[in-house]
């Protein structure tokens, strides 16, 4: 990769770097349309009532999901 970026050549390998999205309007627009690969959802969000129904979306649309202590 570094041959082909010092001979002037684009890097082709057409892969997105992995990438950590956040905020709950955009998660949940990317659980709804099954992109998320994984979702962490903190355990001190204030108020809950935030994220209480974040883990069924989960569940219902087959996206993993964990609740991150600390």
């Amino acid at each position: 990769m570094a041959e082909k970026k010092a001979a002037g050549k684009p890097d082709t390998t057409g892969k997105k770097p992995v990438t950590i999205k956040y905020g709950i309007n955009h998660i949940t627009n990317l659980v709804e349309s099954k992109k998320a690969q994984l979702v962490c959802i903190a355990h001190d969000v204030d108020p809950i009532e935030i994220v209480v129904w974040l883990p069924a979306l989960c569940r219902k649309m087959g996206v993993p999901y964990c609740i991150r202590p600390r």
